[in-house]
């Protein structure tokens, strides 16, 4: 028999919306030193809400890990795209699996109004602090040296174990149930990394 993958397969909600709301984010490295655990964040954000908002009301960012603060920003709302700086020094890095504990920390974005303190909208998200490095070195004919590919974690090579993700079943709206014994079994195997097949889908 033939399978289509269309239609809707995934979970359907109805969203109702406030008229202020945190549309996206996207937090950029901008420095990066391992030895001293440290690291600054640029933090770009989108907001959709009414004019009136705009030059009365202000963003705060708390990161923290365990329940510690460890830096909290804040920056007045002058336009939809705010944007704000953020450091973390001796953070807890992020490592892959097997070469230590892959640290995350909480950032929670809130917009508040200045006069009256209440919260417009607000918005979670986890970070891992650390720097993935790509490095790829051709053979070189004259000294014979080998070609190189590797990655490095935090200034580390690390030695990856990686696996190709597929989906896990040709119906997708039974894909759910078997996602978790599926990187059960990646764990098992030492793995570290997982490629998303190019057909293939996020799940």
């Amino acid at each position: 028999p033939r399978f289509i993958s269309a239609g809707i397969f995934r979970d359907v909600r109805l969203e109702v919306r406030k008229p202020e709301r945190i549309r996206d984010q996207f937090c950029a490295l901008l420095q990066f030193d391992p030895q001293k655990r440290s690291a600054r964040y640029l933090l770009d954000m989108r907001l959709e809400g009414s004019f009136r908002r705009l030059d009365h009301s202000e963003i705060v960012v708390t990161v923290s890990r365990n329940g510690k603060v460890v830096s909290k920003p804040r920056t007045k709302v002058l336009h939809w795209s705010p944007r704000l700086w953020f450091g973390i020094d001796n953070a807890d890095l992020w490592w892959p699996k097997g070469f230590g504990d892959p640290a995350l920390y909480d950032v929670k974005i809130e917009w508040v109004d200045l006069a009256s303190k209440n919260l417009l909208a607000e918005k979670s998200f986890k970070l891992g602090v650390k720097k993935v490095e790509f490095e790829l070195a051709d053979y070189d004919i004259e000294t014979k040296k080998p070609g190189e590919m590797k990655f490095i974690v935090n200034g580390k090579p690390c030695f990856i174990r990686g696996t190709s993700w597929v989906p896990v079943d040709a119906l997708h709206c039974r894909d759910k149930d078997r996602i978790i014994p599926t990187l059960e079994l990646i764990a098992e195997a030492n793995c570290n990394m997982i490629r998303v097949w190019g057909g293939g889908l996020y799940e």
